[in-house]
């Protein structure tokens, strides 16, 4: 098994307004997880380094997928963190689905938002 690692927590702020790092793994491993009496295979595509500032977070007990993923974790990075943009959005979650509201006064358009 592959462990995986990952922190959620960080008082520094340190690194959140940098882009995430992606690096395509050369030969995957297999990873099992065996959750109750469900067995999931799963197949890494990618090594990831990601800090953010954690937005929202929301937990489920009954959804189909909630025995693999009980929560969904909305992050900010990069230039929304640099120039504090996040701070004007109003962002919301239904159905492990995150959206994001601005007013007139943003000046950047969604496509910006989801760079």
């Amino acid at each position: 098994m592959v462990p995986l690692r990952y922190s959620f927590f960080s008082r520094s702020g340190k690194g959140v307004s940098e882009d995430p790092v992606q690096e395509t793994l050369d030969t995957p491993q297999i990873v099992t997880l065996k959750r109750g009496s469900q067995e999931y295979h799963l197949t890494p595509k990618a090594h990831y380094t990601l800090r953010g500032i954690v937005l929202s977070r929301s937990g489920y007990g009954y959804d189909a997928m909630s025995n693999l993923a009980p929560c969904d974790v909305a992050l900010c990075w990069g230039k929304l963190v640099k120039g504090k943009q996040y701070k004007q959005l109003k962002w919301s979650q239904s159905m492990r689905w995150y959206w994001w509201k601005y007013g007139e006064s943003f000046g950047h358009d969604n496509d910006w938002v989801s760079r």
